[in-house]
């Protein structure tokens, strides 16, 4: 009895042990399917094949941990809250512009008023020292403007009343009245009398036809009056 050659070559050898799972019981004849590629039933080459199911396990925990830590509500990229930047550092803000200060025009220094002539004679004839040398020298001023309204007159002093005499020199019309200044002449001699508010001495000077002149004063050893009765 002759051995079917395709049979004899699918028999191990005498001694190999045989898996049954392994041995092909095909019948004879029949065509025998390609075996598949090792790997994985994805058909993905280890070891993806393998870690696959692992990994996609993986993800899921992880993307249901990520929906129980928001509460099962996750915001759309819609619906999403805007972040909120960090504001930003606002400068300082700038001081308003001071208008200008108005120059105050320079203030004009009042000086005092000052007095009068008559006033300060009048406050000069309060005392009597200074009293009496404002009469002396009113009576020498008088004098003299009588010697010039002489000379105008052709020598004679007749004519030469208390009103020419101020005419001539002014100054006396502030003193005049105050020291009660009198004027008596003839053509040749004249006399002039003048009283010191201050100490009450009557000044007088008078001249003579002859050119000579006395100076008189009627409070002795007063003020501006000498032992002798004299100035």
């Amino acid at each position: 009895m002759t051995s079917d050659p395709n049979t004899a070559s699918s028999r191990p050898p005498p001694g190999v042990a045989v898996d049954p799972a392994t041995t092909d019981t095909a019948p004879v004849g029949a065509s025998q399917p390609s075996p598949a590629p090792s790997g994985s039933r994805s058909g993905l080459p280890d070891p993806w094949g393998r870690w696959l199911p692992v990994l996609m396990l993986v993800a899921g925990m992880i993307g249901l941990g990520l929906l129980i830590g928001t509460g099962g509500d996750v915001p759309s990229r819609k619906n999403a809250a805007p972040s909120q930047s960090a504001p930003l550092e606002s400068a300082p803000p700038t001081a308003a512009p001071q208008p200008e200060t108005q120059q105050a025009a320079p203030q004009t220094m009042t000086q005092p008023a000052t007095p009068s002539a008559d006033a300060q004679t009048e406050q000069s004839l309060e005392d009597p020292d200074t009293s009496d040398a404002i009469t002396r020298s009113a009576t020498v001023t008088a004098a003299e403007a009588m010697e010039t309204c002489a000379t105008n007159s052709n020598g004679s002093y007749l004519a030469c009343s208390k009103n020419e005499l101020v005419a001539i020199e002014p100054t006396l019309a502030t003193s005049a009245d105050a020291l009660n200044l009198t004027v008596t002449s003839t053509e040749e001699s004249y006399t002039i009398i003048a009283t010191s508010p201050g100490s009450e001495n009557v000044f007088t000077l008078a001249k003579k036809a002859d050119g000579s002149a006395n100076r008189l004063c009627t409070k002795s050893g007063n003020a501006g009056c000498t032992a002798d009765g004299t100035w």
